[in-house]
């Protein structure tokens, strides 16, 4: 698939952990709004409206147009990522950004990597 494996109930949560004001979910089926399930998440759904797009390219093109007007953003661990808590990363001021999260243990795909504007990791701190 060329969506990021993230399920619904997780990106649900995660959206209203970091103040989203619309999440975006994979494709549930033929019926999109219909087979959007987020048992599990909490009653977050009430919070950040969810979406569901057929491709990831519908997705990244809604995000771009306007009103939105958004960055993409891949999260991705590798060589071209620049830390999210690099200084000016998200813009000077800020600019709506969309994050396209990467699978935990693949990351993203070279082909959802050329839809993102560029790319950003989380740095990870241990004691």
């Amino acid at each position: 698939s060329e969506y990021p494996r993230v399920g619904r109930r997780a990106a649900a949560r995660n959206a209203a952990r970091i103040g989203q004001k619309t999440g975006v979910a994979p494709p549930a089926g033929k019926r999109l709004a219909k087979n959007l399930r987020t048992f599990g998440a909490h009653g977050v759904e009430r919070r950040v409206p969810l979406r569901a797009f057929a491709s990831l390219q519908q997705l990244v093109a809604w995000a771009k147009r306007a009103p939105r007007n958004c960055r993409v953003l891949g999260i991705e661990i590798g060589e071209r990522a620049v830390s999210c808590a690099a200084p000016g990363v998200f813009g000077t001021p800020a600019v709506p950004t969309c994050f396209l999260p990467g699978n935990e243990g693949q990351g993203l795909l070279e082909s959802q990597i050329a839809l993102c504007d560029g790319l950003v990791y989380v740095p990870q701190y241990a004691s």
